[in-house]
């Protein structure tokens, strides 16, 4: 609502909501985090968006005990990497996928999780 009488685009809103996400995550608010970048995601499909959401599925499988978990996250994550890479709209999202696909794919090698 704010955006539509502001008369700012969603796209622009989409970024604005991302970069409330980064700051969130920066003070470790992981839940409001997580709120901002589905939150960009409703309004545009943005690879910056999906790679943030990667990060926190990583950070919330780490603080499992559960190896099943940590299975889950990093699925997660590389499902969101994917979007990101595919969706080529950010040369440094596009980037920082394809070095975390490269890290995760590592990790579910090891686990033998594929």
């Amino acid at each position: 609502k704010a955006a539509e009488q502001c008369d700012v685009s969603p796209d622009l809103y989409a970024e604005v909501r991302v970069n409330m996400g980064a700051v969130f995550m920066k003070i470790k608010d992981r839940y409001e985090a997580k709120r901002n970048f589905e939150l960009a995601l409703q309004l545009r499909d943005m690879g910056s968006a999906h790679v943030n959401l990667a990060l926190l599925a990583l950070a919330e499988g780490q603080m499992s005990n559960d190896p099943r978990d940590g299975v889950r996250a990093l699925k997660e994550a590389e499902g969101h990497c994917r979007k990101a890479v595919d969706l080529n709209d950010d040369v440094n999202a596009v980037n920082g996928a394809t070095r975390l696909l490269g890290d995760i794919g590592k990790m579910l090698d090891q686990m033998n999780a594929r």
